[in-house]
């Protein structure tokens, strides 16, 4: 059904549509400019946002019935709170996260602690201006905790790697990503561009990076001799043997061999990441994987036997047809592997992903699947095993408007994570889809550049990508 935003113009349309996502994510938006007195559909939703004296008054209808009402001063934060509050009238909800909008709740809760602001203050600026569930208040300041050491006084730069080739794409996905078997020709000519920008890049950094990131896509999907000649050219670069954390992105358990593990740990990565996103074997044939819960048992147990002793696994709540019983059936077998870190994600609807062609509800899902009470099950099953939040964020267009957490065991938390969840350190981006974030701490925000999604393109432009850099320095 669509939803239409009338009236109010003034560079507030996002403001007034990200509030009404919060309650209404599944529909499309139009904007209109019309009097409001003109005949309305009696099928139409409406945000109706008008001026007046110097104020906004706003109505939520449903064709030509009224069914909440507010007014503010012209401004966007007194508009964003006027606008949630009428909603949740007219709708008779409690959103979990409230009012927020944003994609990290922790980092409000973060901020607030790293001006002096006392937990218990934190609490009630979350729970009473933004009107956040107590439990999810409670996870954006257990997260915001276990963040602050990590992030007070942090200098330097992160290193982000992107390579976008996976075996196949999986049915939710909307990250860069093209199939191997499709790209096998272009990948030693990408590898040329990638280390003609990585080139550039080291040229105008000073320094050992905090963390590196090797992700995608899937970079494992690279041959071993592929994979040996990535990490030659980060290392004649860069010296990752002194970062505090080397991360790899081993996503899928048929990408993964004894050779390249080999390779990997001579290189000196410290962390790898084996998602199975779920164990049932039904519901990785739905997605698009082509390896069963047998072979990723094998390929984790193969991870630690060379060595790996931080092992990150992902899993994805609301999948295919999943139970409750589905979830915690791979809680279980996934705990009883030990790793040191899971990040439980929370599906969500994405633009570019397969899943988004289909009739796929947000609301019927949330509803079906008992959204709340996997996660509910994923949290309590995390702190039996001895793994606590450590960071966190939120996606458009997820189910029940929920989050993804990740959980680590004290001392093997990824800094990588952090930081790019903190925005409070400068992380350089290399290749295909990735986005550099230039952190400035004296104004405390943030400059970002972006590389073309396209393989193709990055290719053919290789030489723009590295001009985008050329005038900015990273020292």
């Amino acid at each position: 059904m669509k939803f239409e935003i009338i009236g109010l113009g003034g560079g507030f349309d996002n403001e007034i549509q990200t509030v009404t996502q919060i309650f209404f994510p599944n529909e499309s938006f139009e904007r209109f400019e019309r009097d409001i007195r003109d005949n309305i559909s009696e099928n139409e939703k409406n945000v109706v946002c008008v001026t007046n004296n110097g104020g906004i008054n706003i109505s939520i209808r449903e064709g030509a019935k009224v069914l909440a009402h507010a007014s503010c001063i012209l401004e966007k934060m007194p508009l964003k709170f006027a606008l949630y509050d009428a909603l949740k009238r007219a709708t008779g909800r409690k959103p979990p996260w409230g009012s927020l909008t944003g994609i990290r709740p922790s980092k409000l809760a973060l901020d607030q602690l790293r001006q002096g602001k006392t937990r218990d203050e934190v609490m009630n600026l979350l729970t009473g201006t933004f009107d956040v569930d107590a439990s999810k208040a409670q996870l954006a300041l257990d997260v915001a905790i276990a963040e602050k050491p990590f992030v007070d006084g942090v200098g330097g730069y992160s290193l982000y790697i992107g390579i976008p080739f996976c075996p196949t794409k999986c049915l939710y996905c909307s990250f860069t990503s093209y199939p191997i078997d499709k790209y096998a020709a272009l990948v030693c000519e990408y590898l040329d561009c990638l280390e003609k920008e990585l080139d550039h890049i080291s040229k105008h950094i000073q320094g050992t990076p905090t963390s590196v990131y090797i992700g995608g896509g899937t970079p494992s999907s690279l041959s071993h001799t592929e994979i040996t000649r990535l990490l030659e050219m980060i290392t004649k670069r860069f010296d990752i043997r002194r970062a505090a954390e080397v991360s790899f992105e081993a996503g899928r358990a048929d990408t993964i061999t004894a050779e390249k593990l080999d390779v990997l740990r001579r290189f000196g990565v410290t962390r790898l990441c084996v998602n199975p996103q779920s164990l049932n074997d039904e519901t990785l044939r739905y997605i698009g994987r082509r390896h069963n819960s047998d072979q990723f048992y094998k390929a984790f147990e193969m991870a630690r036997s060379t060595g790996f002793r931080t092992i990150n696994s992902d899993i994805i709540l609301g999948l295919a047809n999943e139970t409750v019983d589905d979830v915690a059936s791979t809680l279980q077998h996934l705990g009883g592997l030990t790793p040191e870190n899971v990040t439980v994600h929370t599906l969500a609807l994405k633009r570019g992903s397969r899943l988004i062609d289909t009739d796929y509800s947000l609301e019927d899902a949330a509803h079906t699947f008992n959204i709340e009470e996997m996660i509910e099950l994923s949290a309590e099953h995390m702190s039996r095993i001895g793994l606590l939040p450590y960071y966190m964020y939120r996606q458009k267009n997820s189910l029940g408007s929920f989050e993804n957490v990740g959980y680590s065991k004290p001392g093997h938390e990824s800094l990588y994570n952090i930081h790019i969840m903190a925005e409070k350190q400068t992380i350089i981006a290399a290749g295909a889809g990735a986005v550099t974030k230039l952190y400035d701490s004296g104004g405390d925000r943030l400059r970002r550049i972006f590389n073309v999604k396209s393989v193709d393109d990055y290719i053919r432009r290789i030489d723009e990508m590295i001009q985008r850099k050329a005038e900015l320095r990273y020292d």
